[in-house]
């Protein structure tokens, strides 16, 4: 595992412990991270801030994982699980794939690809049985 690949676990793990500075620590000041690409991105660390804490309410227990990645120094392509337990008891298990750039050991553009359709309709109980395939697969190894 290397930088890029660290970077992006560092975020991952300040995620999953709520943990707001520790989170906008792992960004540049200059950041661009789309959470889905196709909607608003979060620019800078005060929308960042604003944006995160806006995610923290529906996720009372979070499995979030990267599954299989590729890296350089500077940037990482994975894909992962993002699984989590929401207030309700319901559990979203989204399969996600992200493009992470690197700049000083922080995200510098991130870009987080996933179906947006069946994402909502998870957080609604109703689940996609191919995107859950998906996501218990794609660690299988040939």
């Amino acid at each position: 595992m290397g930088k890029a690949y660290d970077a992006v676990q560092r975020y991952i793990d300040s995620m999953k412990a709520k943990d707001l500075e520790a989170t906008l620590d792992c960004f540049t000041d200059d950041c661009i991270y789309y959470l889905h690409v196709g909607t608003r991105p979060f620019i800078g660390k005060d929308y960042m801030r604003k944006g995160i804490t806006i995610l923290w309410p529906h996720q009372v227990a979070s499995r979030w994982r990267i599954v299989n990645y590729v890296e350089d120094d500077n940037k990482i392509i994975f894909e992962g699980i993002d699984e989590y337990d929401q207030p309700d008891g319901t559990t979203v298990k989204m399969p996600y794939m992200g493009i992470y750039q690197i700049k000083d050991g922080r995200i510098w553009r991130g870009r987080d690809y996933f179906d947006m359709k069946g994402y909502l309709d998870m957080t609604k109980g109703d689940s996609n049985q191919y995107l859950l395939d998906v996501a218990d697969t794609m660690h299988e190894q040939p």
